[in-house]
């Protein structure tokens, strides 16, 4: 018997230490140069009651686990990081069966969600759902990542059941769950074969803040889902400021009434002409503005810094934006 599972490929540069917010409800869990680079992930089980022991292995971002028939097994998912030459457990998840495997009804499939080994540390989690990075909060205790450095890059989601989760290669934000990216960080050459192949923000309840980084070199593989959106798909809340980049070969999709919020002046890097972001609207007969601005600026001065992707064709300079965020056609 095999008990297989998506798991995300890579996880370069994340911290190994969640912490507690001032309210301890909130978790963060920051990206930084000085951390491991890599991390592994180990898959092993037990009988229930004990006896038996097996191990699994993962290949190519997906693990299995030779199980005998006629056991209850609990199955134990792990990411360890190596640490000043220790390897160290630092997200864990657990499944136990209900029931016996048996011969006729070998095959068994479970969502590993991984979750920081430490308790009380509030709701952030880092799951095999979401293709990369998964995020499930509940109410009051959000999660909440901060990433300043490292990457969320090379993971693949392949699941097609539905156009819901798993339809996000890089980043999945899901209920109460914010998502803050700056300084070095990047999230990039992730897959999906529906249509959000970087970050997804799924809810109004979620937030994804881009104070900087990079989103860039993500890619819609099949396009099940008809909208191309390789960048990221905003459903809930999407903020910008500083040296934020999403590459143009990677589009920031608006559903209908969503908005991008300025927090802060936009300094995109010289290879991006100018350019922060291309977004991709619903709808083109919006009427309604696409950008917002925080109190300390000035909408004029950043909205010449978007464009916008055409509806008809490649070109991406018939549709802009004028000084107050709202779509201006050819």
């Amino acid at each position: 018997m095999a008990e297989g599972g998506a798991l995300p490929s890579l996880y370069a540069g994340l911290a190994t230490a969640p912490s507690s917010g001032a309210d301890g409800n909130s978790a963060s869990r920051s990206a930084r140069p000085s951390l491991p680079e890599t991390v592994t992930y180990e898959v092993t089980a037990e009988t229930v009651p004990s006896g038996q022991n097996a191990d699994g292995s993962v290949v190519d971002g997906a693990f299995s686990i030779p199980l005998a028939v006629g056991y209850k097994w609990r199955i134990i998912a792990t990411m360890k990081a190596n640490i000043n030459g220790t390897e160290v457990a630092i997200l864990t998840d657990t499944y136990e069966m209900s029931e016996a495997i048996t011969a006729e009804n070998p095959i068994l499939t479970h969502d590993f969600v991984l979750k920081p080994i430490s308790d009380g540390v509030g709701k952030v989690s880092l799951g095999f759902s979401g293709g990369g990075v998964f995020f499930n909060g509940e109410g009051d205790n959000a999660s909440v990542f901060t990433m300043s450095a490292g990457s969320i890059s090379d993971n693949k989601t392949t699941n097609n059941d539905s156009l819901w989760a798993p339809a996000a290669g890089g980043v999945f934000l899901d209920n109460y769950s914010k998502f803050v990216m700056s300084g070095t960080a990047s999230i990039n050459d992730n897959s999906t074969i529906l249509d959000s192949a970087g970050v997804k923000v799924n809810t109004q309840t979620d937030t994804f803040e881009m104070n900087g980084g990079v989103i860039s070199g993500n890619e819609v593989t099949d396009g099940l889902g008809g909208r191309n959106i390789t960048g990221i798909h905003v459903a809930g809340n999407f903020k910008i400021s500083g040296n934020a980049y999403i590459a143009s070969d990677n589009n920031l999709y608006l559903e209908e009434g969503k908005y991008i919020t300025i927090s802060g002046a936009l300094n995109p890097p010289a290879a991006a002409n100018g350019i922060v972001a291309t977004i991709t609207p619903h709808s083109y007969e919006r009427t309604d503005a696409l950008l917002v601005a925080e109190t300390e600026v000035t909408l004029a001065n950043e909205s010449g810094k978007f464009a916008v992707k055409d509806n008809d064709t490649t070109d991406i300079t018939i549709w802009t934006l004028d000084s107050e965020g709202k779509l201006l056609g050819p």
